[in-house]
């Protein structure tokens, strides 16, 4: 074709496609009908089985940028799909003040989960220092938190890893001290 039949073979219909920008990828949960997300039939099955079993513990494990937020996201869609109620909770939203014991991180957590489920603080209620923190914790959810809303409860924590971090390295210090 020569230049001539060139410009006019592009007028008009014919013309040359304009230039198309890269696809942004995203970065982070993607929604639930995105088609950025990729499917793992076996997965999301195995997990979307589990979740409606009381007491069900899943454990989501890959590296970064994998879609773990955005499966989880699934996940306790599919649950509140079949009645239960959901909290989505990511630990990089809690200040680091909040990770410098044991105790104030459960206070923390007990109180977001009770306002996520937009109920009132009754943490001074259930809160006796003479029990250890873990015994209020669950004392919180099992006497106040659970009979409040009467229906079941999936909790979706996420970036679970910086919390077994800060408290790993609590840990540490206090061996170092001991030494």
């Amino acid at each position: 074709m020569t230049k001539n039949n060139k410009s006019k073979f592009y007028q008009g219909q014919n013309s040359p496609p304009l230039p198309v920008a890269e696809p942004e990828l995203p970065e982070g949960q993607v929604e639930l009908a995105s088609a950025f997300y990729i499917e793992r039939p076996p997965v999301e099955l195995r997990c979307y089985e589990a979740i409606v079993k009381p007491g069900s513990l899943i454990r989501i494990k890959a590296p970064r940028q994998m879609g773990k937020t955005s499966l989880m996201a699934r996940i306790l869609h599919h649950a509140s799909q079949n009645g239960c109620l959901t909290v989505p909770l990511s630990f990089q939203l809690a200040d680091g003040k909040v990770f410098t014991d044991l105790d104030k991180f459960l206070r923390w957590f007990c109180l977001r989960v009770a306002k996520k489920l937009e109920l009132p603080n009754k943490l001074v209620d259930y809160w006796d220092e003479i029990f250890g923190s873990k015994d209020n914790c669950t004392d919180y959810f099992e006497e106040y938190l659970l009979k409040e809303i009467n229906q079941p409860l999936v909790l979706g924590l996420d970036e679970v890893d910086l919390v077994l971090k800060k408290f790993m390295v609590l840990f540490l210090n206090i061996l170092t001290l001991s030494i």
